[in-house]
């Protein structure tokens, strides 16, 4: 029997939610800029957006289910947000966008995140730039002044990210690109972060795709 790509974060996630109960949960909550409420002595959760969706972390077990369903979370969104816990250290958002390549590690992650990010997306969107925009905005980003067009996500409460798209001309091929905050790494690990770009292209594609649709 082979094991699914779940199995392999479950070592992670028993190691994170025992690490977490001898954590102060509202010190957690300070650096993570969770919201957190106490359902009595021992219990209570910390609540987390992702992507604009709320979840809820319950503690002391830290198992985390969808805010609107109440349905438990993927492993994968599990180890998400137990990674987010545990490193979050409360350090103010820099305001300073930079690559993954910039941030500490994310050298060896950049070039194959760049191929399922910012490639993707101007593979998608070509010359379009109004599409780009349109889709964007669809997906809930804040224009910003970079490039010929960016905008930028929420993707946990203290993780922006940014999207920045360059038109093409005759010498040049229309480019995309993924940015951070500067204290992303503050947050979350490099892969992870390579994972929530991916995401973050995914949700603009799936937004213009939505989008065509409905013409």
């Amino acid at each position: 029997m082979t094991h699914s790509k779940a199995d392999t974060l479950l070592p992670f996630i028993k190691q994170a939610r025992a690490e977490l109960k001898e954590a102060d949960p509202v010190v957690l909550a300070t650096r993570s800029g969770a919201q957190h409420k106490r359902v009595d002595k021992e219990r209570g959760e910390l609540r987390l957006t992702l992507w604009g969706r709320g979840h809820l972390v319950i503690y002391p077990d830290f198992i985390a289910y969808e805010e609107e369903s109440g349905e438990i979370c993927s492993s994968w969104r599990q180890a998400l947000f137990l990674h987010y816990l545990r490193r979050a250290d409360g350090r103010p958002l820099a305001d300073r966008w930079v690559s993954l390549r910039e941030i500490e590690g994310g050298e060896f992650y950049h070039r194959a995140s760049q191929g399922y990010s910012g490639d993707r997306l101007a593979k998608h969107f070509g010359n379009d730039v109004e599409a780009f925009r349109w889709a964007a905005e669809r997906a809930g980003g804040e224009r910003r002044e970079l490039g010929d067009a960016a905008y930028s996500f929420l993707a946990l409460p203290r993780l922006p990210l940014a999207v920045v798209y360059w038109q093409g001309d005759e010498e040049f091929s229309p480019t995309a690109q993924v940015l951070f905050d500067a204290s992303a790494g503050h947050y979350l690990p490099v892969d992870l972060l390579s994972v929530l770009g991916s995401q973050l292209c995914d949700r603009i594609i799936k937004a213009a795709s939505e989008g065509s649709e409905e013409v």
